[in-house]
């Protein structure tokens, strides 16, 4: 990921017989700290979540499938593509202002959880 934009961060995970494991928070330094606004969602095949962007920082675990990110590091920027795709996780940390949305290009569910150091987040939609 390249820019000012998205930030795809390193972290460490397992894995075993019954597949892999990781911890989101640590990764994001937000380890000890209150985390807001933590969810989870599924993609089905061809969904798009986002065309938005928020007034605070936010991470991202994408797993389970064939997704492309799309962002620009500011609302006026050239848009980016990336290509996501695998068994493991990936996590993104997005900065505040960044436009993204995540779009299923596989044929599979795919899913996303998204956490912020923030209780409350202003989420703003605008078009990718």
């Amino acid at each position: 990921m390249s820019g000012m934009g998205l930030r795809r961060l390193t972290f460490e995970s397992w894995e075993d017989a019954r597949g892999w494991g990781m911890r989101p928070m640590e990764a994001a330094g937000l380890l000890g700290g209150a985390a807001g606004n933590v969810h989870v969602v599924s993609l089905t095949p061809g969904a798009v979540r986002g065309n938005h962007l928020h007034d605070a920082p936010e991470w991202v675990v994408l797993f389970g499938g064939e997704l492309e990110v799309h962002h620009r590091s500011s609302p006026a920027g050239p848009l980016q593509v990336e290509k996501l795709a695998g068994s493991k996780p990936v996590l993104l940390e997005i900065p505040a202002g960044v436009p993204h949305a995540f779009i299923n290009t596989g044929s599979g569910m795919a899913y996303l959880m998204a956490f912020s150091d923030r209780e409350q987040v202003v989420t703003r939609p605008v078009t990718i």
